[in-house]
């Protein structure tokens, strides 16, 4: 079950979702991962930080974006070294 932050609706959420992933999905694809590949990983990314977000902090699109960035950085590292 998705966790929706308090004060946003599960539309504005996949909203946000989907603006992160294309933001970012195009510059780390690589190898045999296409960009339909690396949108798909970055929606599960952000789906799994949901329950981590502190709206108190900042909000959702940065923290998102952070998140999806930092885990598509790991991959490229973990599968090119």
């Amino acid at each position: 079950m998705v966790e929706i932050p308090k004060g946003m609706t599960e539309e504005e959420v996949l909203s946000v979702i989907e603006s992160v992933v294309n933001i970012l999905a195009y510059n780390f694809k690589f190898g045999y991962f296409d960009l339909d590949d690396m949108k798909q990983q970055g929606r599960m990314y952000a789906l799994e930080a949901l329950p981590r977000f502190d709206p108190d902090l900042g909000n959702l699109h940065n923290f998102l974006r952070s998140h999806v960035r930092n885990r598509f950085l790991k991959v490229q590292r973990d599968k090119l070294s």
